[in-house]
């Protein structure tokens, strides 16, 4: 056990090194350090007749835990001791977490506001734990995040303030804060780094505050796209790009293309971005990349 809590002290020091923190960061790594694998694994009493349904169907091997490590007795605990739970319950709602793990490719973690259905959903993440190969060859294992949704159900788009795209609601404000624990659940589940392969500019906008394209020169043109539309809300940039208003210096429509977006953790997965291929393309992209609005 003590070597665990090495390695994770080890990784959370990684983390921090070189960043601007957040004010609430300290207070998430001290919870992190005090909460133990066997608080965040531990189960409700058993339900007979689940248990008795699992064996008639074969499935007493299946892992009922979130990415093998949460189940909802131990998340809500962890979200209560983070105090994520408050600041929802500052906003007026009733959190209720619920996990499903029945696709053991695409996990699912939801928050929802007392009621469990779509009309009281708050926080909605599909997780999976993947291999993946950078660039300089390196294979690493990431948190992929294939969905993240945050909104606020009881609220209503304003004129001036649009919905992004895929948005049904206004979003809750609290990125920062689930991004950051995102990143905690990465390292306790001894991930290399996040992984996500944003559909939109918005989506790269919000997880670009600590991750990168694998790819640099995408990483450049993305910089790029940042720079030279930061005069325009966010909401505003990713509808210009997706509607064909953005143009490059000849003129043509710029589109936004996916791919895939790493937040290293780990010497190994941060060996390649650091390197100076990387840095030196990437740079030299941005700086020769120019975007306009049409």
């Amino acid at each position: 056990m003590a070597k665990v809590w090495k390695l994770l002290e080890r990784a959370l020091a990684r983390f921090r090194k070189g960043a601007s923190q957040p004010p609430f960061v300290q207070d998430y790594e001290r919870v992190f350090r005090s909460l133990s694998r066997e608080e965040l694994y531990e189960e409700d009493a058993p339900d007979l007749d689940a248990e008795i349904s699992s064996e008639l169907f074969d499935r007493r091997h299946r892992d009922h835990h979130f990415l093998g490590t949460y189940s909802e007795k131990g998340g809500s605990l962890a979200f209560e001791r983070y105090g994520f739970f408050d600041l929802l319950r500052d906003r007026g709602f009733d959190p209720k977490l619920s996990l499903d793990v029945s696709d053991p490719d695409d996990h699912k973690l939801r928050i929802f506001d007392g009621a469990r259905n779509r009309e009281h959903l708050l926080i909605e993440l599909a997780a999976s734990v993947r291999e993946a190969e950078l660039p300089n060859g390196e294979a690493c294992s990431f948190l992929f995040i294939g969905w993240l949704l945050m909104q606020d159900p009881r609220r209503e788009f304003l004129p001036d303030r649009p919905p992004l795209p895929e948005q049904e609601h206004p979003g809750l404000g609290l990125f920062p804060h689930f991004g950051y624990l995102l990143k905690l659940i990465a390292v306790r589940v001894r991930a290399d780094g996040l992984l996500n392969h944003p559909s939109h500019f918005h989506n790269a906008v919000l997880y670009g505050k600590f991750s990168k394209f694998a790819d640099p020169e995408i990483e450049g043109r993305f910089r790029a796209l940042e720079r030279d539309l930061a005069q325009l809300p966010l909401a505003e940039a990713t509808r210009e790009l997706a509607e064909g208003r953005v143009v490059d210096p000849r003129g043509r429509p710029v589109r936004w293309e996916p791919a895939l977006q790493v937040g290293p953790i780990t010497p190994r997965a941060k060996r390649w971005f650091e390197s100076d291929d990387y840095l030196r393309t990437s740079s030299q992209v941005r700086d020769e990349c120019r975007f306009g609005r049409g």
